[in-house]
């Protein structure tokens, strides 16, 4: 059971249209995350590639936008502890259904 989702971070692309979507849709719903624009995303996502597997294939991100968060499963009650798993996006299709309501929001 997923107890929240954080340490959310966008790789964008300034100037570009699914980026700002994206970004535009964070804004909207008040979730709280890191802006990280490139003006030439390739060797950031080249690392970032590095962080992902499908199965047994190494994910390899060819564009931005990828949104990078965590899957918070379970944290011990003095937060000195915790199970987390990390995921990607890259359109707001692709996150899970209750992405809004456990985000970490702004405040």
């Amino acid at each position: 059971m997923t107890i929240r989702y954080d340490d959310i971070h966008l790789y964008a692309k300034p100037g570009q249209a699914a980026s700002a979507t994206i970004r535009q849709w964070l804004d909207a719903n008040g979730i709280a995350y890191t802006n990280l624009d490139y003006a030439d995303p390739t060797e950031s996502l080249a690392a970032l590639s590095t962080w992902f597997w499908d199965g047994e294939e190494q994910v390899t991100f060819e564009d931005t936008p990828v949104l990078v968060f965590n899957q918070v499963l379970w944290e011990a009650d003095d937060g000195s502890d915790s199970y987390r798993k990390q995921h990607f996006a890259v359109a707001v299709a692709d996150l899970p259904d209750d992405f809004v309501t456990l985000a970490t929001q702004v405040s």
